[in-house]
């Protein structure tokens, strides 16, 4: 026992010696855990640099140019078109190509005319001619009775001279005579017309044709049909129809 006892407390640790090797243990363990902590960062790390860059390159690849051959669709190309470029400037408009400008008819040009000065429109005028007969027998001249009338709702002036109104009788489409052939004059009377108040002219025809130049070959007309209208510029009269007869025992045409 005596021989023992010193061998025992010569293998018992001293306290220092205990200590130390615990902190070189644990500076041994921390140690490890940090060269492990940083090499897991450093593969995480690593992995999602590499997902970037793939990324980045999957980026890359869908902005690129177009493959050989590859169009651009249609819709892709206006909606590019349309859009301003960066310099601000703007591409010009589709060019307009002039409208066509009417031409006036003469009915206008005459109703222009007319509200220039106090002279009627000629829609505005009415012309009714009438006969004492539609018969007349040999030696008879038939008589004309013509109104005019105005319809607008003020009072305006219109030519009643013998050049501006003119009763012409026809056989068929043959022109036979015309009042205003051989009229004298300058036949540029006027008359104020006021709505619906007519004014009245007379006519007598002595069964003889003439030319519109008053030429003097003059023949009698014959017995048969005719046709006698009324000519104002741009107005016209109704027509009256009658008959012009021969003696008796002569063949009507």
């Amino acid at each position: 026992m005596g021989q023992n006892a010193p061998r025992d407390q010569q293998r018992a640790p001293q306290p220092d010696i205990y200590w130390r090797r615990r902190v070189i243990a644990l500076a041994l363990g921390i140690s490890i855990v940090g060269l492990l902590a940083w090499a897991v960062n450093g593969v995480v790390s690593g992995g999602n640099a590499t997902s970037q860059a793939a990324d980045v390159g999957h980026a890359k690849r869908a902005v690129g140019p177009p493959p050989v051959g590859f169009t651009t669709p249609p819709t892709a190309a206006a909606s590019a078109s349309a859009q301003p470029s960066a310099s601000g400037t703007q591409s010009p408009g589709p060019s307009h190509s002039p409208t066509a400008t009417p031409t006036p008819t003469p009915a206008h040009q005459a109703a222009e005319t007319a509200h220039q000065g106090d002279g009627c429109v000629p829609g505005d005028v009415v012309i009714n001619l009438t006969a004492n007969s539609s018969s007349y027998g040999p030696g008879a001249q038939p008589q004309f009775g013509v109104s005019v009338v105005s319809t607008s709702a003020r009072t305006c002036a219109f030519a009643l001279g013998a050049k501006s109104v003119r009763l012409m009788i026809k056989s068929g489409p043959a022109r036979v005579w015309a009042s205003s052939d051989c009229a004298s004059g300058g036949g540029s009377r006027a008359a104020k017309l006021a709505r619906g108040v007519p004014v009245a002219l007379h006519f007598s025809w002595a069964r003889k044709t003439s030319t519109p130049d008053c030429g003097p070959v003059v023949t009698v007309a014959r017995p048969g049909t005719y046709t006698a209208t009324v000519y104002s510029g741009l107005v016209t009269s109704n027509t009256v129809v009658f008959v012009l007869r021969g003696p008796v025992g002569v063949a009507q045409p």
